[in-house]
């Protein structure tokens, strides 16, 4: 049985993000290149106390949340 995260994609099993939360100053770039895959509380800043296992639909969006981030707040590990 394949795993799927809460948003129906497939787990890909090695990719994780990381969000650096003290780094992070809410510019709100990140989510909006990757919805559903991060999220945002009431202040703009990204909602991720774990690292996010990425489904590997959403790899590319991964990768693009990462790069807009001016911070540099977001790793990926596992590629």
């Amino acid at each position: 049985m394949k795993q799927r995260t809460r948003y129906g994609y497939e787990r890909s099993g090695s990719l994780k993000l990381i969000v650096d939360k003290g780094a992070c100053q809410g510019h709100g770039l990140c989510y909006a290149a990757a919805p559903g895959l991060l999220e945002a509380d009431d202040e703009g800043y990204v909602l991720a106390d774990e690292p996010i296992d990425v489904p590997a639909a959403a790899a590319r969006a991964a990768r693009t949340a990462k790069d807009a981030c001016p911070e540099a707040a977001i790793t990926l590990t596992g590629e």
